[in-house]
């Protein structure tokens, strides 16, 4: 009701509703228009929060899938999630994750470039693209990848432990003692960064690459 008498006023040019006719023939078509405005916001308004709302619920299901070890039923889900959220950076990140855990790569490739074009220093996921296209064969790809990881983080030990593993691949036995004497260094400087048992990887890789 006082939405109603407000519209009134502004159609009546701010004159005040009890002193003046409910509405001036003059005004009405402004107010016709007004409350048409005030209803279509409304409208889409509740249309956008509804679908927020499945959005959400879909994103939760997955998620009890997921969490169950059941990336497939997951993946479900997420697609009628991403449906009505397409830009859900986290959503996009856990279909990735799905499609990797089923073993279907390129799918996965797919979606962390989608979302690296939203956000391209999210979280890992030029590592995981990284470690996608050296599953692939693409080695050079890879390594890109990797080091792009480097870029944003510079603490992303996995990365210099991939870089370490091609560059040992590669016959290029320098390059990769001295990345994994960085995961090393790293490990010195705060032993939270790279887990013990990483260290016994490094140390041996370390050990064949300097034979």
């Amino acid at each position: 009701a006082s939405l109603l008498w407000l519209l009134i006023g502004v159609a009546n040019h701010a004159a005040p509703p009890c002193s003046s006719p409910l509405l001036r023939p003059a005004a009405r078509c402004a107010f016709t228009a007004l409350t048409t405005i005030i209803i279509a916001l409304s409208f889409f308004a509740i249309r956008f929060e509804i679908r927020l709302l499945r959005a959400a619920y879909y994103s939760m299901e997955a998620r009890k899938c997921y969490n169950a070890y059941l990336p497939q039923a997951a993946l479900e889900w997420y697609r009628k999630a991403i449906a009505s959220s397409p830009n859900d950076l986290e959503m996009l990140y856990n279909i990735g994750e799905s499609f990797e855990e089923i073993g279907a790569r390129s799918q996965a490739i797919t979606m962390y470039k989608r979302l690296l074009a939203l956000a391209p220093y999210w979280l890992d996921v030029n590592f995981r693209l990284g470690l996608l296209f050296k599953q692939e064969g693409e080695l050079r790809r890879a390594k890109e990848y990797f080091q792009q990881q480097i870029r944003i983080d510079n603490l992303h030990w996995e990365s210099y432990y991939q870089l370490a593993l091609l560059a040992r691949t590669q016959g290029n036995r320098a390059e990769a003692i001295a990345l994994l004497n960085e995961i090393l260094a790293m490990r010195r400087i705060n032993r939270k960064i790279v887990p013990a048992a990483a260290v016994q990887q490094v140390n041996a890789l370390l050990q064949d690459s300097s034979q």
